[in-house]
């Protein structure tokens, strides 16, 4: 890949830019293209990149999307954040789904204690 007329090769930091820069412009098709162009580069996706992709499915509305990319941040070392875990609820809130906003705030309280020992 070319970028600009140079023989640049894109890094998943210059990947997780674009990717949250569509995604603040809730632009879904041009988010999942750089996604797509990542994989297709064989790098791997990382916690910048799952909230900004929550970011965005959380403001356009997909949930299962949405559900799906927050399981993968659940996964990671660093698990979700607390800006993640509210658009999470934000989402489940529009959708009247008590029982998993509920989860989630469960188990934010139960990190900030984890954090205060």
């Amino acid at each position: 890949m070319s970028w600009n007329g140079f023989n640049v090769k894109p890094d998943v930091i210059v990947y997780g830019v674009l990717i949250n820069a569509f995604a603040d412009a809730e632009s879904v098709k041009a988010a999942l293209g750089y996604v797509d162009a990542m994989k297709r580069a064989g790098l791997p996706g990382n916690t910048v990149i799952y909230k900004s992709l929550i970011k965005l499915y959380t403001k356009v509305g997909y949930l299962k999307e949405a559900e799906e990319t927050y399981q993968l941040l659940q996964l990671s070392d660093s698990g979700p954040d607390a800006y993640s875990s509210n658009c999470m609820i934000d989402l489940y809130s529009e959708q009247s789904m008590i029982k998993q906003t509920e989860k989630i705030f469960e188990s934010l309280k139960k990190k900030k204690r984890g954090e205060h020992k």
